[in-house]
């Protein structure tokens, strides 16, 4: 005899959430499971002593929404997309209520703003009146001139993933000062 899945409901909005943990039907052999190789699993696949293995599709879809809120938005959330149809939903969710966030603190002038630490890779040099632009989930800066008016005709980019700054490799000869550009990759080119 099969007994019924758990059930939880939503005391707000009346919808119903099936536990994880469902009870085997009659024939199942009790604890154990055949894995993929061959080999028979022991309990720790299953919920609670139960007989059914526990997967992520077993989860509600609010735990599994909540848990990519904690994934980089850069690569992470990104990778999370193309696992399946349920995933790729809830990412596109999630990035909207990301987006909905950040103008919403914009707006009410809400923003933490935090310092990040210098990492073992190099760093850029502290500099203003230089130019910046996003690309390819990077933030590249050019030039700009130090607290002594030193002039920088240097290019740099900061990975957003990696939260790395590179010094990406110009596809041609330098420039002449105060006016030129440099080619960055096969889109992006840069004019000074």
């Amino acid at each position: 005899m099969s007994a019924p899945a758990a059930v939880m409901e939503d005391e707000d909005d009346g919808h119903h959430i099936e536990n994880c943990c469902k009870k085997p039907d009659d024939g199942e052999e009790g604890g154990r499971a055949e894995t993929t190789n061959g080999e028979s699993g022991k309990d720790e696949d299953y919920c609670d002593g139960q007989k059914e293995p526990v997967s992520l599709t077993h989860l509600p879809e609010e735990l599994i929404e909540y848990i990519f809120f904690f994934l980089s938005p850069y690569r992470d959330l990104q990778s999370a997309k193309l696992v399946c149809r349920q995933w790729y939903r809830l990412a596109l969710g999630v990035i909207y209520q990301r987006e909905q966030n950040f103008h919403d603190a914009i707006a009410s002038t809400e923003v933490l703003w935090t310092k990040l630490l210098p990492g073992d890779g190099p760093t850029i040099t502290d500099r203003y009146s230089h130019c910046a632009c996003y690309y390819d989930k990077s933030l590249y800066v050019f030039g700009g001139c130090t607290s002594t008016n030193t002039t920088f005709n240097d290019l740099w980019g900061f990975d957003l993933a990696s939260r790395q700054w590179v010094r990406p490799l110009a596809m041609e000869s330098a420039c002449r000062f105060f006016k030129g550009k440099k080619k960055v990759s096969k889109y992006m080119t840069l004019h000074f």
